[in-house]
């Protein structure tokens, strides 16, 4: 037998899973709005365009710390940055953006189609990370790649757990249909 105090724990835990939880698909859903307009910038910009921009937002931190390694870097990339790389660039984070933000919205409206197509798409996004990550050796990847793991581990932990309590876990929303109207 569960003592009350074991069982009143387990239900704290579950909370904090819960809001840890809801705060990486929200950031999940931010990051994703955010890659999505930063592809669009990508493709409305030329070269020039970008690497102005790119002066502008190193500025600061190259008056303080001329030698600054990201900032050093990225203006060397904006300089040297192709019209074909640009178009790839500004349309693969269109994509990704896109997938992303429209997958976090749909798991935060508990439609639960959406769970399973999330951790598919958001663990192949993380293990290409964690590529990369490796083979660059670059630690904000590495950061970049857990908080991605830890976010698909939340969201098999909140699949696990609608299936486990039915339809008392989530909001039975499915997707409606190709012509279904839903009143």
């Amino acid at each position: 037998m569960i003592s009350t105090s074991a069982r009143s724990a387990a239900g704290r835990w579950d909370k904090i899973a819960d809001l840890a939880f809801k705060a990486g698909i929200v950031v999940k859903a931010v990051d994703g709005a955010f890659e999505a307009v930063l592809g669009a910038l990508f493709l409305a910009l030329n070269r020039a365009g970008i690497d102005h921009w790119v002066r502008a937002l190193t500025a600061g931190e190259l008056s303080e710390d001329p030698t600054d390694f990201v900032a050093t870097h990225l203006r060397h990339w904006a300089a040297h940055l192709s019209l074909n790389f640009r178009q790839f660039l500004g349309a693969s984070l269109i994509i990704h953006g896109a997938v992303d933000a429209a997958l976090a919205a749909c798991v935060l409206l508990e439609m639960q189609e959406a769970y399973l197509w999330a951790i598919v798409i958001f663990a192949a996004s993380t293990v290409y990370t964690g590529y990369r990550a490796a083979y660059r050796r670059s630690p904000a990847l590495a950061a970049v790649f857990l908080v991605d793991a830890v976010i698909v581990a939340l969201l098999v932990w909140e699949r696990n757990r609608i299936e486990r309590h039915g339809a008392a876990g989530a909001k039975k929303r499915a997707l409606p249909l190709a012509g279904e109207r839903r009143f």
